[in-house]
């Protein structure tokens, strides 16, 4: 995979340092051949951060997040320590490895060539990466489930009544449901964020279809929005349910609207 930015290059990240702080945990990293994207998730001890952390590993800490509270910092640290690690592997050793600029979505500006997408929730942290040569967009999201009395305050921006239909079979509670198309949703604005720039709501997408057993929904955009900015309509989105939340994800190429 080739890799190239604009943007002038840190000093050779060591990421390895945040291993050694206590403040990373158990990173995980999978490679998709077959879909073209690579996958890394960890935890972070929020006891372990220290600013100094960033230039310590290499990382580029932003000025709008050195602003922001400790745990904000740190779940960034976290993100930017996974991608930092793919971005690793896949240039030699003797690269650099590029920054990875932060957009005004709080978005990850990544570098020329690469689509990718970093999701938090807690201390847990998962990112995706691909070449832009396999894969056109690419989006994350994981959210523990909603509990009754933020599914009261979020559901009507969530779903709709049609939607609401589709669910209500499912082996899950209105909660847990109303969590998963949010989550969906939140992974398709990922993923199609880079190409239309501007932010746009959850109305812009709905469910049409599920399937519990092979865990793909199907969103579907909304006419006038897809036209608008020359997209697809229809997106498959893979999900993994555990105890205390789901996942959600949103890859592949361009396909004629």
């Amino acid at each position: 995979m080739s890799l190239t930015t604009e943007q002038q290059a840190p000093a050779k990240s060591s990421t390895s340092t945040l291993l050694r702080s206590g403040f990373i945990l158990a990173p995980t990293y999978e490679h998709h051949d077959t879909a073209g994207f690579y996958r890394a998730r960890c935890r972070f001890d929020i006891d372990h951060y220290h600013p100094s952390l960033f230039a310590a590993a290499g990382i580029l800490l932003p000025a709008q997040i050195a602003r922001a509270v400790p745990g904000r910092q740190a779940e960034f640290l976290a993100g930017r320590y996974l991608a930092h690690s793919i971005l690793g592997e896949l240039h030699s050793p003797d690269r650099e490895v590029p920054h990875i600029g932060i957009g005004q979505q709080r978005n990850p500006v990544w570098p020329s060539g690469v689509v990718g997408s970093i999701t938090h929730c807690g201390s847990e942290v998962a990112c995706v990466l691909a070449s832009a040569a396999r894969l056109h967009y690419l989006g994350i999201d994981h959210e523990n489930w909603m509990t009754p009395a933020v599914y009261k305050e979020v559901v009507p921006s969530v779903l709709n009544a049609d939607e609401l239909a589709l669910v209500a079979d499912l082996r899950l509670s209105p909660e847990q449901a109303a969590t998963l198309i949010f989550s969906a949703k939140e992974s398709l604005f990922k993923a199609l964020y880079p190409t239309v720039q501007c932010y746009f709501g959850f109305e812009c997408a709905r469910l049409t279809s599920i399937n519990t057993e092979k865990r793909i929904l199907v969103l579907q955009l909304r006419e006038d929005f897809a036209r608008q900015y020359q997209l697809q309509w229809n997106y498959l989105v893979s999900f993994r349910v555990s105890p205390v939340g789901v996942e959600t994800l949103v890859q592949g190429r361009v396909a004629s609207p």
